[in-house]
């Protein structure tokens, strides 16, 4: 490997800022992509969260509409998530997905 002069590396100096520069706008562009697909996928995981969450309080709203007595909706089971949940663990999730939505 042939040793450079200090006229060449100075020269090669020089054109650091050009080269930072290019590499600067290209990692923006790049980076722009990548917060445009990540917001994608956070909003479409937030849409299918939420219509788990309006399924799972209409199951609950049902129940009452068919019911002739009056219940109590936060004692009452529905199933979602895979599990048995009740009125208070729905409205807690309810809650936590509007936060973290913000």
């Amino acid at each position: 490997m042939e040793e450079l002069n200090k006229e060449t590396m100075w020269e090669l100096i020089g054109e650091l800022p050009d080269i930072r520069a290019q590499y600067d706008v290209l990692n923006k562009e790049e980076y722009g992509k990548y917060h445009a697909c990540s917001l994608a996928i956070k909003t479409l995981k937030f849409n299918i969260r939420a219509r788990e969450l309006l399924e799972a309080t209409i199951k609950l709203l049902n129940k009452q509409n068919e019911s002739p007595y009056v219940l109590n909706l936060l004692d009452e089971l529905v199933y979602y998530d895979d599990c048995e949940c009740d009125g208070n663990c729905l409205l807690d999730d309810i809650e936590n997905l509007l936060e973290c939505g913000e």
